[in-house]
């Protein structure tokens, strides 16, 4: 059965790409399209299972969009929230209305593609004479050669392709280092500080799996390389379940909101970071080893 065009659900998909996206991983860049099919009208994408929610909703495997959501997250093209996950220029980028010039371009480019069908069509039951007469002649023959670098039959290599986004991207891509490859040291940080969390809330978060460092740990690093400190990463979780901090612990409702993505997403740590400093400042010293264990 075909597809009722006029009263079928439809989403934009923007095909320019940007240089951010130019860096996004190959994961990232494989769920993007489908996070933005799959989202609902206001561009939530609701569950409360992290990202095995996420991948059961894009039926994508988890190895793959583990690494992509931590890209996204860390660009901002995704966020967190209380309900799951959201694209925060959702709506906007789906109400957003064209140009008197883009519209008049696209009606052109639609006659172009009706003329071309017919043309097709046309072509189709061309007669045996107008066949004969299309023949190309030998002199358009011989100038449309190809090149001898392709037509060379002892050739088995391609030329190389020019990195997509020309030389400066290329050189953007090579220099930047990706959120979604932490280093030995934010690793180890990343164990510490999930097993923190673990201990309170009883959750498993692995930091690496055979194919390679998970979300939590990538989602740790991008907040290590944007300034934040260990002792800063286990405040904020002490700080949330601590009796002298949000409470948690004793408000049964709020244990789930214990997790990575909530306290260390890049638009939701700054709700608990200020007060997650005071914390430390009020309640230990200074010292990054300063932080005990059974608080922090």
């Amino acid at each position: 059965m075909g597809m009722d065009w006029a009263n079928e659900r439809y989403v934009r998909l923007y095909v320019r790409e940007t240089p951010d996206q130019a860096l996004w991983c190959w994961q990232a860049l494989a769920i993007w399209p489908w996070l933005v099919v799959r989202a609902e009208r206001s561009g939530e994408l609701s569950t409360r299972k992290g990202a095995a929610g996420l991948a059961a909703l894009l039926r994508i495997p988890l190895e793959v969009v583990e690494p992509g959501i931590a890209d996204l997250l860390a660009d901002g093209c995704l966020v967190e929230t209380h309900r799951g996950y959201a694209i925060p220029n959702y709506v906007d980028a789906q109400n957003a209305t064209s140009s008197d010039s883009k519209r008049k371009a696209d009606q052109r480019a639609r006659e172009r593609l009706d003329s071309a069908i017919k043309g097709k069509d046309v072509n189709i039951s061309v007669t045996p004479s107008h066949e004969a007469s299309r023949d190309v002649t030998e002199s358009h023959e011989a100038s449309r050669d190809v090149t001898p670098i392709r037509s060379d039959p002892n050739r088995t290599e391609d030329p190389p392709i020019p990195p997509k986004g020309g030389p400066a991207v290329a050189a953007k891509r090579a220099k930047r280092p990706r959120p979604s490859d932490p280093t030995p040291d934010e690793m180890a940080v990343a164990t510490r500080v999930l097993g923190k969390i673990t201990e309170r809330t009883g959750i498993g978060y692995e930091v690496a799996t055979s194919r390679g460092p998970t979300h939590h740990a990538r989602l740790i690093a991008s907040r290590l390389r944007d300034g934040l400190t260990e002792r800063e990463l286990r405040g904020i979780a002490a700080y949330c379940w601590s009796s002298s901090g949000l409470e948690w612990e004793r408000k049964p409702e709020m244990h789930k909101y214990l997790r990575p993505e909530t306290l260390f997403g890049p638009q939701t740590i700054h709700k608990y970071l200020p007060g997650a400093r005071t914390f430390l400042a009020e309640h230990f010293s200074a010292a990054p080893s300063s932080v005990p264990s059974e608080a922090a």
